[in-house]
């Protein structure tokens, strides 16, 4: 799979994580947190390396089929 293609899956992966989070009323610490009520449940490097993972791990699987799109 390419870059492009796996950063758009995993983008959307986070998101609906992030909705399962704030479902549940649940926040991931992290020291990039200022206290802001509008901060995301999933904030600043736990976010970025959460993306990165995923995206790594598309890629790293070149025949990997995408069901469920939309």
């Amino acid at each position: 799979m390419d870059e492009e293609k796996a950063k758009e899956i995993a983008i959307r992966i986070c998101d609906d994580f992030e909705d399962l989070l704030d479902e549940k009323n649940i926040l991931i610490p992290s020291a990039d947190r200022k206290g802001l009520r509008r901060e995301a449940c999933l904030y600043g490097e736990e976010y970025w390396r959460m993306e990165d993972a995923i995206t790594d791990m598309l890629i790293e699987q070149p025949d990997a089929m995408v069901t469920g799109e939309g």
